[in-house]
Formats: structure tokens, sequence, C-alpha cells
């Protein structure tokens, strides 16, 4: 197996999730979720591993990023914003 630096696995990783949510006909705002989420799992694997995150896994973690994010905007998390 070939020398790889863990910034190149999570580059990899951020455009294939970037690149699942454009393909797959997802709202922008998700593309580049995916591609974090993607990455983020990446920065976690031990540098003697090469194991990607599941899109199962990829999918729900999206998810609930999202919906926390859509509770943050709407004033739900942080109080009444008056």
């Amino acid at each position: 197996m070939p020398f790889s630096r863990p910034e190149q696995r999570v580059g990899d990783a951020f455009a294939a999730g970037f690149l699942y949510g454009w393909l797959g006909g997802e709202p922008p705002a998700r593309w580049g979720l995916y591609g974090a989420v993607a990455g983020a799992h990446a920065c976690t694997v031990a540098s003697t591993r090469t194991e990607a995150i599941g899109l199962d896994e990829l999918i729900g973690r999206v998810a609930s990023l999202d919906g926390a994010s859509s509770a943050v905007r709407d004033g739900a998390v942080a109080g009444d914003r008056a």
C-alpha cells in the first residue's frame, strides 16, 4: 500500500461526500455538509486504516446536523430572538 498523508484522505472523503450530495440531487446546502461529515470521519480513523464512513452513518449524521442547524436558525435552541 502506498504511503498517504492524512490530509489526502480527508480531501478525498470530503470530495466523495460532496459529490454524493450533488449528484444525488440534494439541495446545495447539503453538498458541503455531506463533505464535511465524511471528511471529519476520515480525521478520526487511525492512519494505518482506510475505513470510510458508511452511507447509512453519513446520511444519519447529516440529518441530525441539518436538523440542529434548522433549530438554531429558527431560534428553538437559542431562545427567542426578539
